[in-house]
This record gives C-alpha cells, sequence and structure tokens, in this order.
C-alpha cells in the first residue's frame, strides 16, 4: 500500500469526483459513514459521544458523522464546531444538515468558555486534517488541551496537530486512543515519538490511481505479502524448502540460539543446520530435535573453530554469539568461504560489523540487516531526531547495497532501490529479550527458501507482527514471551494461507 503525500491525497479525491463522478460533498458522507461503522465496530458499548469540528473538510466529516450517529439513535451526542474566520463549503453544507435535523447538538461554544470534560463519552477529533503545516496556537491549541484530558479520544483521518507527511515539531497534538486513517496511513505516523495506533478506512478511491503516482514510501498489507508468498506444492520434499546455516549462540546466552532455531523450523525451510559451540550443542538438542548440529569450540564460536560443512542456501548470524576476537576471526573465515550465499546479520554480528571486525567485502550486496536502534547507532553514528534516522538508514543501505530491517514499534525496511516499508502489524507485549532472535530465524528460513533478501524482510516481519499480536491476544501483552511468537507462527502463517484460497 503507498503511503500518499497531502497533495497526493487530495489528488486521489479529485481523481475520484471526476471518474465516478461524485460530488466533493457526496464523497465526504461516504467518508464519514464508512469511519463512523469503523468506530463503532471497534466500540460498541459506546452510547455518548461527543464530536469536536474544525473550520475544514476534516470538520466536514466530523459534522456528518454527528448526524449520522444521531439518525442511528445514539441521542446522547454533542457535536462542537470551532470558531473560524472561514470554513469550507462542505463543512458548512454539513453543519446546516446537522442544524436543520437536531439544532440543539450543533454547540458553538466561545473561544472563552470551552465545553466541560466529559470522561464518560467518546470524543471524536475532527480539527484538523492532512493540511496542516504549522503548530497550532491560541484556540486550536485550548481544543487540543481539551481533548488530551479526556479518557477515550478517536481521531478521523490524522490525530489534530500532527503532520501529514513528515514528524511534528515539538508541540501539541491528539494523543488519540487509535485513528481511522483514510485509503492509506500517513507518513507522520509512523515516527516513534508520534506513537500513533491506527487503522485503515478504505473509502473506495481508485487504488491503481494511486498507485501509480511518485513516491517510494509504503506500508505492508495483506496482499502485499499475499503477493510475495509461495504456496507449496503437493509433490514436493524437504529439499525443495532449502538448508538454513544458523549461526548462533555461546554458553551464556544458549536461549538465543534455541529461539532462533524454533523461529526457523516453523517458518517452513526444509533443514536447519545450527551452528553453536559446545557448551549449546546440548540446550538446542533438548529444545530442537528437527535441527542439526555442528559446533565450533566449547563456549564460544571461535576457540579453533572450524568450518561448517555441507551445502547451504542461507546464513543467518548473530544471536548470542559475542563479540570476542576469536569469534570475529571465525566469522571472517566463514563469509569468505560461503561468499555467494544469502546472508541476515543480526544482534552481535552487527556489533562486530561496528567495530570493524567483519569487513564490508564479507557482506555488502548479499546481506538483510535486522538492527534495533541502539545496534544501528553503533553502525552507522547518532542522530538528532526520527526524520534524520530514517534519512542515515536509506544512506547506509544505498551505500552498502543491502536491505537494512530497522525494529521498532513500527519497524521499517529500506532498501537500496530508496524504497521504504513500514510494517504496521505488531504489539507492545513484543517487546521483550528473545523478540528479534525470532526475526532472525523466521527471515533466515525465508532466505533458504528461495525468497529475495526483501520478499523475506517484508514477509517476515509481517508474520512476526500478526504472530505477536495472535500471542498477546492468547497470553497478555505482559505475560507473552518470545516462545509465545513462536507458538504463534503457526496462525500467522494461516491469515497468509487462508487469503490466497
Amino acid at each position: 500500500m503507498k503511503i500518499l503525500s497531502a497533495r497526493q491525497q487530495k489528488m486521489a479525491d479529485e481523481h475520484a469526483i471526476a471518474q465516478e463522478p461524485i460530488s466533493s460533498l457526496q464523497l465526504m458522507e461516504r467518508a464519514a459513514r464508512l469511519c463512523l461503522g469503523a468506530i463503532l465496530k471497534q466500540y460498541p458499548r459506546q452510547t455518548r459521544f461527543r464530536v469536536v469540528c474544525g473550520s475544514g473538510n476534516n470538520g466536514g466529516d466530523g459534522l456528518a458523522m454527528a448526524r449520522m450517529l444521531l439518525l442511528q439513535g445514539f441521542k446522547d451526542t454533542l457535536c462542537y464546531r470551532v470558531q473560524s474566520g472561514h470554513y469550507s463549503a462542505d463543512n458548512e453544507a454539513n453543519a446546516d444538515r446537522l442544524h436543520q435535523f437536531r439544532p440543539d447538538a450543533l454547540q458553538r461554544p466561545h473561544a472563552f468558555q470551552l465545553p466541560e470534560d466529559d470522561e464518560q463519552a467518546l470524543w471524536i477529533d475532527a480539527l484538523f486534517g492532512t493540511g496542516l503545516t504549522r503548530p497550532p496556537e491560541g484556540l486550536a491549541a485550548d481544543w487540543i488541551a481539551l481533548l488530551n484530558r479526556q479518557k477515550l479520544v478517536v481521531s478521523v483521518d490524522v490525530p489534530s496537530g500532527l503532520y501529514s507527511d513528515g514528524p511534528s515539531p515539538d508541540g501539541q497534538y491528539v494523543r488519540s486512543a487509535h485513528t481511522f486513517s483514510f485509503h492509506a496511513p500517513k507518513e507522520g505516523f509512523f515516527y516513534p515519538a508520534a506513537r500513533v495506533s491506527f487503522s485503515v478506512v478504505d473509502i473506495g478511491l481508485d487504488r491503481t490511481f494511486t498507485d501509480s503516482l511518485e513516491g517510494d514510501l509504503y506500508c505492508l498489507d495483506r496482499a502485499t505479502v499475499r503477493q510475495i508468498y509461495k504456496p507449496r506444492t503437493r509433490h514436493s520434499h524437504k529439499g525443495d524448502y532449502g538448508h538454513l546455516l544458523l549461526i548462533a549462540g555461546s554458553a551464556d546466552k544458549p536461549g538465543a540460539a534455541v529461539m532462533a532455531a524454533r523461529a526457523a523450523l516453523r517458518s517452513g525451510c526444509g533443514l536447519v543446520t545450527v551452528y553453536c559451540p559446545e557448551k549449546v550443542a546440548a540446550t538446542i538438542a533438548l529444545h530442537c530435535p528437527e535441527a542439526m548440529l555442528q559446533t565450533a569450540g566449547q563456549f564460544i564460536i571461535g576457540d579453533k573453530a572450524g568450518l561448517p560443512e555441507g551445502r547451504f542456501d542461507a546464513i543467518a548470524i548473530g544471536p548470542g554469539i559475542g563479540t570476542a576476537d576469536e569469534t570475529a576471526e571465525a566469522i571472517h573465515a566463514l563469509l569468505l568461504h560461503f561468499r555467494e550465499i544469502p546472508l541476515l546479520g543480526d544482534a552481535d554480528f552487527l556489533n562486530l560489523v561496528a567495530e570493524g571486525t567483519v569487513p564490508g567485502e564479507n557482506w555488502q550486496g548479499r546481506s538483510l540487516f535486522t538492527p534495533h536502534p541502539g545496534e544501528f547507532r553503533r553502525m552507522a553514528g547518532s542522530w538528532e531526531n526520527d526524520a534524520a534516522m530514517f534519512d542515515r538508514q536509506k544512506t547506509y543501505a544505498t551505500k552498502h547495497n543491502i536491505e537494512l530491517l530497522l525494529k521498532g514499534t513500527y519497524s521499517c525496511l529500506a532498501s537500496p532501490d530508496g524504497s521504504r516499508w513500514f510494517n504496521p502489524r505488531g504489539h507492545a507485549g513484543m517487546a521483550k529479550g528473545g523478540s528479534g532472535d525470532v526475526l532472525t530465524g523466521l527471515c533466515g528460513s525465508l532466505l533458504a527458501q528461495g525468497y529475495s533478501l526483501k520478499e523475506s524482510a517484508q514477509l517476515g516481519m509481517w508474520l512476526h507482527g500478526v504472530a505477536g499480536e495472535r500471542a498477546a491476544t492468547a497470553c497478555s501483552a505482559e505475560a507473552m514471551t518470545a516462545m509465545d511468537l513462536i507458538r504463534c507462527l503457526p496462525d500467522a502463517w494461516k491469515v497468509i494461507e487462508h487469503s490466497t484460497r
């Protein structure tokens, strides 16, 4: 799904108006109806609503939704129309409709006397849409402060005060519980400081047209991963699905190797060989009987380690291996030996890259790296803000010709072709030790099966996020662990399998 700029969103609206054909007011009515349906589906027990409307078309959406709530029998609905010197034409039209239907429901509070707080109501934020380009101030800032005092607020299209096309400056914006975004998410949602939870409301715009617009920002969705997914044929065998060499673990971190191996085994590759120290081998054998083992040293990879034997289709390396000089030397020799094989690098391997002990010639042009921000900072240097972080990610991926998946609430994949892909799936319960090791095994398994570096990252982070959502539902955000992610991978795979039949 392509992420549109505010200008492109307006172009998409204009294209729909011209091509359907449909009036702008009719398009607003449709968007309001579909958005309200999504709100009522997510909050089915709410009966008390307060809608705050600005002067533009976002406010027009809110005015239409207030009227629809009243028509559906939600009598305890009030609509606050913020004072302005100018209202859009469609905003005025919907204000007139609401006034004619229920004059007392349309409130016009004065700037010096805003309404009382109401913690029993669901507040709908329809103050500002995608066109905001400067921080709110004065009366607008007062309304945002009022909304941020309420117990439950949802936003229409964009949280008011947040910029659509990039990071927002420090200042007030509505910290809504959820945002219902028209057609596609906005770039501003994905900056870590924004902390936006959202879902997309399809309002019937022409996706063929929007996909044709210029841009290199995308949001993963089910349609995208469904196109990537390769269904299995009935007449096949384990050799058709690849052999992953997983290099992981040390005497004090055997669990990292276990989690990565189990995730790989749950992700479809035909064979998994774990290359680990002798002190880790027994743990792997106990918890991953399907995996094959080759040992490399006693306590760490590197103390007199030999090269793994066999034919491998991909290498995943990093979880729990440590950063000892001997380990770096062993990894250097291994990558020189297997120089043509796709490589996934994570965790301590990335720390070795940051230290300069694993030369770029060993991994450039054939790798998928999966750092969290701390690891990436060690690799690429510090940055001042979220925008600079994403810029540095894009530059690093292009410079080294690698896929770089930066983990976070909304993980972001930067490709050497300049495109960036955000993953909307996931859950706060995934913020636990071991979640990254699971992603390593998952994406490494996909690489071994013949998915490209980019496809492995896209499909892997989407499955990882869906598994996290399922694990949180089953176990709660607090109680779930990385092992629960692995247990929920089958459910995540089923989401894709069932949608391709």
